[in-house]
């Protein structure tokens, strides 16, 4: 069974606040911080969420991902046929630099990522629209909203995000000012992690509502 998010951390994060019953520090704020926390990890590292996923190839070479997607990985294989192999286009353009123009087939054999957009990929010969491909991608899930909700990222990013929770709550612009545990915490972040974090507690302290301890 999956775990929630209150199985995952939230309980924890909460005893290290010293806030079990949330005078502090809502619920909400804290499952706010958890989505932040999330999409942080997945930019940094988009391998932390992926799926596989058939995808039907749109009608020549230019394809893009799946809406939730944050970056294309891979395509292993058509779904009803043969590998494919994951190229450079400076290759294809080595053995035939009209290689866009080759004649539409069903049957994907190259996969050329696209360097400066992480979302789109092509495919070799362009596709006549009927091809299917397995498709490994990274997503964003949907935010939660409830401690109820599935955690989603695998047990090795569970320590993350709870340091990244307790970063954002101790950096709050709160009357107990406790920026020394809000640096500790978000220095045990990754860097990409840590960015994120503190752009987002700046923004909170000039528009945010302050949080007290009455």
């Amino acid at each position: 069974m999956a775990l929630t998010v209150a199985q995952a951390f939230m309980n924890e994060v909460q005893t290290i606040l010293l806030d079990p019953t949330g005078s502090y520090w809502t619920t909400q704020y804290l499952i706010n911080a958890y989505n932040i926390i999330v999409t942080a990890i997945i930019k940094d590292n988009p391998n932390a969420l992926t799926k596989i996923v058939p995808f039907t190839c749109a009608a020549g070479v230019d394809q893009i991902c799946p809406a939730d997607a944050v970056q294309f990985l891979r395509a292993p294989a058509n779904v009803n046929g043969p590998t494919i192999r994951q190229v450079q286009s400076e290759a294809l353009q080595e053995d035939d630099n009209e290689w866009y123009a080759t004649p539409q087939t069903a049957i994907v054999e190259h996969i050329v990522p696209d360097e400066f957009d992480p979302l789109r990929f092509r495919v070799y010969p362009g596709n006549n629209g009927s091809g299917s491909i397995n498709l490994q991608y990274a997503y964003a899930p949907s935010d939660i909203t409830s401690l109820s909700d599935t955690f989603l990222l695998t047990e090795a990013y569970r320590i993350d995000c709870r340091n990244g929770v307790l970063g954002m709550a101790y950096g709050l612009n709160t009357d107990r000012q406790d920026l020394t545990k809000m640096q500790y915490y978000t220095g045990l972040l990754p860097a990409g992690v840590q960015a994120a974090v503190q752009a987002q507690n700046a923004l909170a302290a000039r528009v945010g509502t302050t949080q007290t301890s009455e």
